[in-house]
């Protein structure tokens, strides 16, 4: 079977399953349950690693967190020819809503941020009977090394397994939580824009980062521009400032990340205001006055510069003729070499570590 990243993620011929998507895969044949008619959980699926392995009379609902990953994952099962029978949602929705049902195997490809880790493993827990089995995974060099005791108040048997090929996995049973799932969401106070909702695992949770203070600081909308987008939006915080400047103008956010965008929902609540999970701007047609973006460097865990590339160029592809670009991202990251030659300007200005630009097209 062929599984890769798909068309849209951005280091395409980086590996796009690991050894702890082979080791959940091995623990759920190990089980004795694999060739049975059961209901699997699988939480954070990324292209299709573990739920293309698994039995075609399993009943399986997935739970992925990218944009990116969904794109991937229906990619890979077209060209495997895999017939989608699974039911598949969002991490966002998992979180808010649950499954709607009591699962026989869960397998969890365990995240690195530790809230994380507690609002999942809670909501895991809720979905478990007493039969249960639990198995979680994770590359070695991203397990977190306290993981047993963050979920000790989730289950009452907890056990580490064998390395494997630089995975680790647990294996975990008794569920201790039960009854309705509770609100994982947060607040923070945004200084002047009021309260802003957030969840574990979102972008800089409990406070605006520096970065994009300093963004916000200096960013004003032309008082001919109309159409504003945010690339990268994460929970919505400069759309939310850019509204209180100018509530006339239509603004669009757009994100990888499923949480993100549903924190962005939340916060920037107006009819002028679209939220959407996506590609940068691949999905849209429409070009845009003026794009704000915070440049992401980072495909998942891994640094990877192609990604400011190719944000940059959606863009950039996007602006109109007279349109403003600002961006935000750590200094040294050398963006200049990504800018069109024929913009009109571009203004830098350098606070610690930290550079804005302001670009005419």
């Amino acid at each position: 079977m062929n599984i890769t990243r798909g068309t849209l993620t951005h280091n395409r011929n980086a590996p796009a399953t690991d050894a702890a998507d082979t080791y959940l895969v091995s623990l759920l044949q190990e089980s004795g349950l694999y060739n049975k008619n059961i209901s699997v959980l699988i939480v954070n699926e990324r292209y299709g690693g573990v739920v293309l392995k698994l039995p075609p009379e399993a009943n399986v609902t997935l739970v992925q967190q990218f944009y990116t990953e969904q794109a991937g994952l229906a990619h890979n099962a077209a060209n495997n020819g895999v017939e989608v029978s699974w039911k598949a949602m969002t991490e966002a929705y998992f979180l808010m809503q649950g499954v709607g049902q009591e699962v026989d195997v869960v397998l969890w490809r365990i995240p690195r941020n530790k809230e994380l880790v507690h609002a999942q493993a809670d909501c895991i827990s809720r979905h478990c009977h007493g039969e249960t089995l639990v198995y979680g995974a994770s590359m070695i060099k991203y397990t977190l090394p306290d993981f047993r005791e963050l979920i000790k108040a989730y289950f009452g048997h907890i056990r580490t397994l064998a390395m494997r090929h630089k995975a680790l996995a647990f294996e975990m049973a008794l569920p201790k939580m039960r009854g309705e799932l509770p609100d994982y969401s947060g607040t923070l106070n945004s200084h002047g824009m009021g309260f802003l909702c957030t969840f574990p695992g979102v972008f800089s949770r409990n406070a605006i980062d520096l970065g994009t203070k300093e963004l916000l600081r200096r960013i004003r909308i032309n008082r001919a521009h109309n159409s504003v987008a945010d690339v990268g939006c994460g929970y919505g915080a400069i759309a939310r400032y850019l509204y209180q400047q100018r509530p006339d103008v239509k603004y669009t956010l757009v994100d990888n990340h499923f949480l993100s965008v549903e924190c962005a929902k939340r916060n920037v609540l107006f009819e002028n205001v679209r939220v959407e999970a996506g590609d940068f701007l691949e999905e849209t047609n429409t070009s845009f006055d003026t794009i704000v973006c915070n440049v992401p460097f980072h495909d998942g865990h891994l640094l990877d510069r192609s990604v400011a590339k190719r944000c940059l160029q959606s863009v950039f592809s996007h602006a109109t003729p007279n349109g403003e670009v600002w961006l935000v991202a750590n200094a040294g990251n050398t963006l200049k070499k990504y800018f069109p030659s024929s913009l009109r300007s571009a203004h830098k200005v350098t606070v610690g570590k930290y550079e804005i630009w302001h670009l005419r097209m």
